[in-house]
């Protein structure tokens, strides 16, 4: 055993609570670690590798002000945050290039849409009916990548004012 070892044959390494290791064998997916102690068959790294740590606990994502018009032509500036856990490691790394930024690539492009079928009033007034529907929109362009939406939450709804 301890010439395995000394050898570098295996790799040992420790997976943090909240996480999963994914590992690769020449740049391809063989398998995922959950938290606790992990092994690869290493060989001097040059079989297998951990690669990527990926959160597999909620995440909480406060995305920039986003600037859209309404369907009377008011501008108006949403602040959002979401809520969402991976729950495929697999896809997360490997259907989208960069999973963080195709969220927020989303989430700006529904708003868009969504605020622009509103009026300034609805929009202010059906703010729980924007969540929800952001939500449900969200959640289906994002389930292909392994990732489910929990809560898709407006912080601030503001109309810009005019210089």
């Amino acid at each position: 055993m301890l010439t395995i070892l000394t050898l570098g044959i295996i790799q040992f390494f420790i997976v943090p609570q909240g996480y999963c290791r994914v590992i690769t064998q020449w740049g391809r997916f063989v398998r995922i670690v959950k938290p606790g102690m992990g092994y690869c068959w290493s060989l001097w790294g040059l079989f297998q590798k951990p690669a990527a740590l990926v959160p597999i606990m909620e995440q909480i994502r406060d995305y920039s002000e986003e600037m859209v018009y309404t369907k009377d032509g008011v501008e108006v500036i949403i602040d959002t945050a979401i809520y969402f856990t991976i729950f495929d490691p697999f896809k997360a790394l490997f259907e989208v290039q960069n999973y963080d930024q195709a969220i927020q690539a989303s989430i700006q492009s529904i708003l868009r849409n969504e605020c622009g079928k509103l009026t300034t009033r609805e929009l202010f007034s059906g703010r729980s009916g924007l969540t929800t529907t952001l939500q449900e929109q969200l959640t289906e362009v994002a389930s292909p990548w392994g990732i489910t939406v929990r809560l898709v939450e407006i912080k601030r709804l503001e109309v810009q004012q005019k210089k």
